[in-house]
């Protein structure tokens, strides 16, 4: 006879996928992608917790529909998708899920999509039966081609199931499916711990916001014509400004300041951008060539070798494509 407790069978193909929080524009892509797979997908957020709550201008009477919505997801879906700020989940799982959408997830995954996955995992950990993946899109919801983007994976054991070969085995079977869709997609999977993950990201993501914004104040306070810099552009200013329009734009804001102050190690990764500039605006200020050279001269040593030929051939090629569009 099978115990039904410790029996692993294949990996399972889910038929309904829940997403928490799923309003926001990365809910709405995970959506949109899991739909075209045939999927049920069922969505709650504030705004469907509002049109359902008899007082709809009551805080505490539409966060109480909200966790009685996403009670009822999570109950149906064998995939739930957590897609809320980490200041939210933080709170308490039980307060996102409800006691009753707590219980009853043997078996089912649970896929936080997160900017840091330290804490949000920390916080999942407390439910008991689920398969638990971190899972971070490298990119934004905007792009035409998910092709050659990509997905950190940190999949995770409850402490409560380290040693149990059980969980272990379910873990690697969600870990296949979740492989699975992303390889349909053209993305590229890379596994991280969660740890490793918070330590890299913020120079993937918090530095290279910082850079732009701090080239777009500097355009502002110089009240540059932003015609006549496009007009005049070089190859390099083109990519770089670019980038800033992709990038400072009014529907990416949210995600910005979220993935600015859920991660502590953003603190250090702006002292050092802050170190960074200090030093650089002072020899220009002190009109010190030698020791402006000396400074590049390092940054290109940096970035010698296999890695920096392959950055180089690809601004060659982005050049390129601006060039004839």
């Amino acid at each position: 006879m099978i115990n039904p407790h410790n029996y692993v069978g294949p990996p399972r193909n889910p038929k309904t996928i829940g997403i928490i929080g799923g309003e926001g524009q990365m809910g709405r892509m995970f959506a949109r992608e899991f739909r075209k797979e045939g999927y049920r997908v069922r969505v709650t957020g504030e705004e469907a917790a509002r049109r359902a709550s008899r007082n709809p201008k009551n805080p505490n009477e539409v966060n109480r529909t909200l966790r009685r919505l996403n009670e009822a997801v999570v109950q149906e879906a064998e995939v739930i998708i957590i897609a809320v700020p980490i200041k939210v989940l933080s709170l308490g799982v039980k307060k996102l899920l409800g006691s009753r959408g707590c219980r009853g997830m043997r078996g089912k995954l649970v896929l936080d999509i997160s900017s840091t996955k330290e804490e949000p995992l920390a916080a999942l950990g407390k439910l008991r039966g689920p398969s638990i993946i971190g899972m971070h899109p490298m990119f934004g919801p905007g792009l035409r081609s998910l092709t050659g983007k990509n997905v950190v994976l940190t999949p995770t054991l409850q402490p409560s199931a380290q040693g149990k070969t059980v969980m272990l085995k379910r873990l690697e079977n969600w870990r296949s499916w979740v492989g699975d869709f992303w390889k349909k997609r053209g993305v590229n999977i890379v596994s991280l711990s969660a740890a490793g993950h918070d330590r890299v990201v913020p120079c993937l993501q918090f530095l290279v916001l910082n850079s732009v914004m701090c080239y777009g104040r500097a355009l502002e306070s110089s009240q540059v014509d932003l015609k006549i810099l496009t007009k005049l552009a070089t190859p390099n200013s083109s990519l770089v400004a670019a980038t800033m329009g992709r990038m400072l734009s009014p529907n990416m804001i949210d995600t910005y300041v979220n993935l600015t102050f859920e991660n502590e190690a953003n603190i250090e990764a702006a002292d050092a951008f802050e170190e960074a500039a200090s030093s650089i605006a002072d020899l220009v200020r002190r009109g010190d060539r030698e020791a402006f050279e000396s400074l590049l001269q390092s940054c290109s040593e940096f970035m010698s070798g296999e890695v920096g030929d392959e950055l180089r051939n690809e601004a060659a090629t982005i050049h390129e494509l601006l060039a004839t569009r």
